[in-house]
């Protein structure tokens, strides 16, 4: 039932929205009904945290009705004004919208069945992810807390979580129920939104059915496809390939043949699928070293199956949502200057630049870098005469999304250090291993463009453009100290080859927009160009963090790339569609294996995600929609003792548990929305520059526990504001008994479980 009302409710905000993306966006195809969903949950969301976060109202579930009735109301005067033209639309287009509801539904039932099968929030940082979540549900006319932090917000771009905890709110879910949900959700956002944006830059086909299909197919490649290395699992499984073979592929446990071989269709070793995102290292020429660059390339289904409800992933969708603006942009008033009646879509891009930024720090980049090129574009093609109108509407959008983050941004402090040249790049055994089914499927496609392009009319222009995108990393890289000094398998193996995919899609690209105006085509190759050179990039440079490597750059923008490349999939299938059935000849034949070729690729890039999930279900000992079951199961106790917080003490209170890190630590503030002194103190420091008091608030907690001078402990708690202590197995197992006896004499004891587990309220 839980389920259902969280569906109805996201179809529901996203029927009321359409007609507000139908005027701003009236020369997109679907008039942006396929962004209509994530474009009311970020105003409902944007419009709650500057409510909360400016200290006028809290997001409780009342608040976020009286919003979205507010929008309703600016929908419903926008539908009158058109509602000719709408129901014109959806006369001549239903088929398409049912297409596109069919997919969102499809995605949307098949990650719900996964959750269902594996609900457990209990391993990697999903505790983590829930907190967050659980915080932004309980958050107060102040903002989020951290829970694990009393009194100071979230040190981290939260805002997926806002948006996903209004949703819990706004369906009277519990956490656990909404976190589960949100990841159903998000494949389905995904899925939707890319649809949309192929749909826009795929022609007309002779049926009306042809561009669904390809816009469909781009939709599944992006949530379902992955890497080589569910293959290559599944070979190693069944003791295919020589050891001169694993040796060369040199993957971290897959360096060797096995010697038995279980009788079964998919791997059936414990989290085998975990791997698929660690295969880019260096283990030395003759793979016999440690690994040297110890890397982590998601992609999208793995993210999902794992369950991490990261901010990479739940920004995905609105990134999409972005690029679907930006292409309104380009399109807009194609034979006039950008004047004030069409800034609308201007507005959507600053409004939305400010979401996407404010749920993942590392998108910033990416979406300036499209609007850059959308307003560049313009130019280009001769729509905008003056380069200041440009600089303008570019400066005035950034301004608008900072003024809008100002609150968040005020209080916002990270670890990060600067930019340093990489010292290892990667392999091309490595590259292809990961890279391998979206290259096979793309490559060929750039090669064959730019083998089509015409470069000599604006030649200096086109050449430019080109040359600028793809030397502007390097020149970064040698501005820096160190930058000559390399490790591993060194630029030539897979830099160099994709700074020459770069150059070579950007010259096309600018090429043809040049020549033929503005075309998917045009989109598509300056789309590749930009997923490129997001896996160009940590080849090159690295943001420094408290990982000192490349780690975790290569780890957020290569999740961008992978998007921005699947993504690209529908109208490269689309293009090699029509080239087969219109060629003649020795090109015929060509395409064909190109197309065989491809499909092979994606077949097998396809078999991990099947193999995968019927893996981690087999694992999983649940079947609910609750993440917390786990605990009912494992610790019954304590998933009481949440029950009973939840009911009987205020969220944002205080309340004392032990310091830890990963799994249960600090799980009562991660599940309530009570927050305590210090937790998961090796992730704050990730969070805070401010390693002095972490360390501070970590020494306090031990003290309270530890000591035997009530006095002493009680003007701790009082330092912090905490009126409750949580004593269970946890805390005993790690300050010992002694100093638990004295809580009976500085507060009640108000809750009593098993095993000694019990909560104090400190007496004023």
């Amino acid at each position: 039932m839980q389920t259902l009302v969280w569906f109805l409710a996201i179809e529901v905000m996203g029927i009321i929205v359409f007609p507000i993306t139908f005027r701003l966006l009236p020369i997109l195809k679907d008039k942006g009904f396929s962004i209509a969903k994530p474009f009311s949950m970020v105003a409902l969301g944007l419009l709650s945290w500057l409510l909360s976060t400016t200290g006028l109202l809290a997001p409780n579930t009342y608040v976020l009705y009286l919003l979205f009735l507010f929008i309703a109301c600016l929908s419903i005067w926008s539908a009158c004004k058109q509602l000719a033209a709408i129901r014109r639309f959806i006369k001549l287009e239903w088929k398409t919208l049912i297409a596109a509801e069919t997919i969102y539904i499809v995605v949307f039932a098949s990650f719900a069945l996964i959750r269902y099968f594996d609900p457990a929030i209990d391993h990697t940082e999903q505790p983590m992810d829930f907190a967050f979540l659980t915080s932004s549900m309980h958050a107060e006319a102040s903002g989020a807390l951290d829970p694990w932090m009393k009194g100071l917000g979230i040190s981290y771009y939260y805002f997926g979580y806002w948006i996903f905890g209004n949703l819990g709110n706004f369906t009277f879910s519990d956490p656990e129920i909404a976190y589960n949900l949100a990841m159903a959700t998000i494949p389905a956002l995904l899925s939707l939104t890319i649809f949309g944006l192929s749909l826009n830059l795929i022609p007309a086909g002779i049926k009306w059915f042809v561009p669904i299909v390809f816009a469909a197919f781009s939709a599944i490649v992006s949530v379902f496809l992955s890497n080589f290395y569910g293959v290559l699992a599944f070979m190693k499984h069944n003791a295919l390939g020589s050891d001169g073979f694993w040796q060369t592929i040199c993957i971290d446990g897959m360096k060797a043949n096995v010697d038995t071989v279980v009788d079964s269709w998919r791997p059936t070793e414990f989290w085998w699928w975990f791997k698929s995102t660690r295969i880019i290292n260096f283990f030395g020429d003759q793979c016999n070293s440690i690994g040297l660059d110890y890397t982590i390339t998601e992609f999208p289904f793995f993210s999902y199956l794992l369950g991490d409800m990261h901010p990479h992933v739940m920004s995905a969708p609105f990134i999409v949502m972005f690029l679907i603006i930006c292409l309104n942009i380009v399109r807009k008033e194609s034979t006039s200057k950008l004047d004030t009646g069409s800034l609308a879509p201007v507005f959507m891009a600053g409004l939305t630049i400010a979401a996407v930024t404010f749920m993942n720090m590392w998108t910033l980049p990416t979406l300036i870098a499209v609007l850059t090129a959308s307003l560049g574009i313009r130019k280009i093609l001769g729509y905008e005469k003056r380069i200041l109108p440009i600089l303008a509407i570019l400066i005035g959008t950034l301004c608008f999304s900072a003024i809008l983050l100002l609150p968040y941004l005020m209080h916002f402090s990270t670890s990060v250090s600067g930019l340093y040249p990489s010292p290892i790049q990667t392999g091309l055994t490595h590259g292809i291993t990961f890279w391998g089914p979206l290259f096979i499927v793309l490559v060929p496609y750039v090669v064959w463009e730019f083998a089509q392009s015409k470069i000599f009319c604006r030649w200096k222009t086109i050449l430019s453009v080109g040359t600028l995108i793809a030397t502007g990393p390097w020149l970064i890289r040698y501005s820096l100290s160190n930058s000559f000094a390399d490790n591993g398998p060194g630029m030539i193996e897979f830099a160099v080859p994709l700074t020459i995919l770069i150059l070579i899609s950007a010259i096309a690209a600018t090429s043809r927009a040049t020549s033929e105006q503005f075309s998917g085509k045009v989109a598509t190759l300056y789309l590749l160009t930009l997923g490129f050179l997001l896996i160009l990039l940590p080849e090159l440079i690295y943001v420094g963090d408290v990982y000192d490597s490349r780690m975790n750059t290569i780890f957020k923008l290569s999740y961008q790339g992978w998007v921005l490349l699947s993504l690209c999939t529908g109208y490269v299938a689309y293009f090699w569609f029509t080239k087969v059935r219109s060629s003649v000849g020795k090109v015929r034949v060509a395409h064909r294996i190109w197309g065989l070729t491809s499909i092979v690729a994606l077949l097998l890039g396809l078999y991990y995600a099947p193999a995968a999930a019927f893996t981690k279900a087999s694992e999983s000992p649940y079947q609910s929609r609750n993440g917390l079951i786990f605990l009912r199961s494992q610790d019954p106790g304590m998933y009481e003792a949440i029950n009973f917080a939840r009911q009987n003490i205020d969220s944002g209170e205080g309340i004392l548990e032990s310091v830890g890190e990963w799994g249960t630590a600090g799980i009562i503030a991660g599940s309530t929305g009570l927050t305590n002194i210090v937790n998961w103190p090796g992730h704050q420091q990730q969070w805070r520059k401010d390693s002095l008091e972490i360390d501070k608030r970590t020494k306090d907690v031990r003290t309270i526990y530890l000591t035997e001078n009530a006095t002493l402990a009680k003007s701790l708690l009082g330092l912090y504001e905490v009126r409750y202590i949580l004593v269970s197995q946890k805390e005993i197992r790690a300050y010992g008994i002694e100093g638990m006896k004295k809580f009976e004499n500085i507060g009640k004891r108000i809750y009593g479980g098993p095993e000694g587990l019990r909560i104090y309220k400190v007496d004023e």
